[in-house]
């Protein structure tokens, strides 16, 4: 039992790895749904820049439909959504 816990305690987070114009556009797009002045600088989504981070499975999920949407807007290209899209799962994956 002590090994299934311990098993899904891991799945719970992702490491990430982020181009900087698709942490510009994450930022963009929710500071724009929670309707906050936040500055994209401050944006959690800029920690994983320089270096990948680890984050929630929700986060990571909400990051890459975040990214999606920022394609659709046209702030960033299909590639850079898929970079990230990618990370929580593999292409072939399913």
């Amino acid at each position: 039992m002590l090994e299934l816990v311990a098993t899904l305690q891991q799945h719970d987070s992702v490491e990430i790895r982020l181009a900087a114009r698709t942490a510009a556009a994450i930022a963009r797009i929710d500071a724009r749904r929670n309707a906050t002045l936040q500055p994209d600088l401050t944006h959690p989504a800029w920690a994983a820049v320089e270096r990948s981070v680890t984050v929630s499975r929700t986060t990571a999920s909400r990051w890459r439909d975040d990214a999606w949407q920022a394609v659709g807007e046209g702030l960033i290209a299909p590639a850079d959504a898929q970079a990230l899209s990618d990370q929580l799962e593999p292409r072939g994956a399913a």
